[in-house]
């Protein structure tokens, strides 16, 4: 039979997976290496949390899991910081978790901006009158 610790102990590693999961999808290639590895380890945390209860079968010497009501006031805190700042991911990855546009691959690098540039002034200056002398003669 399995104990009352137990399972809020998979209940909260559920929903931590879950949460997670809910991020690592909104994340890209331009959102922080960092960011993504935490993810990444919270998540197999939270995998490793739900098969934890049963490691004894396969791995004799662990033993059976014996759980502490601070790993759970633990994992208890980590979930409510994800489902408090889950409003701050609803659209998308918060600008502070993203690299700056000037240093991601979408940027324009500085020959793009160079000719864009060159581009620009070349067709203001057509079609601005004081800089075309040919502008309303026939």
């Amino acid at each position: 039979m399995i104990s009352f610790k137990i399972c809020v102990h998979l209940v909260l590693c559920a929903l931590l997976l879950g949460t997670v999961l809910f991020r690592m999808f909104r994340t890209n290639e331009e959102t922080y290496e960092a960011v993504r590895l935490a993810f990444w380890l919270l998540a197999v945390a939270a995998i490793v949390g739900l098969l934890a209860p049963w490691a004894h079968h396969l791995f004799p010497w662990a033993g059976r899991l014996r759980l502490h009501w601070s790993t759970l006031l633990l994992e208890a805190g980590i979930v409510a910081v994800q489902f408090v700042t889950a409003k701050h991911w609803q659209f998308n990855v918060p600008n502070q978790f993203q690299r700056p546009f000037e240093d991601s691959q979408f940027a324009p690098s500085q020959y793009d901006t160079h000719h864009a540039a060159r581009a620009n002034a070349q067709a203001e200056a057509k079609w601005h009158p004081r800089s075309n002398p040919h502008q309303g003669k026939l």
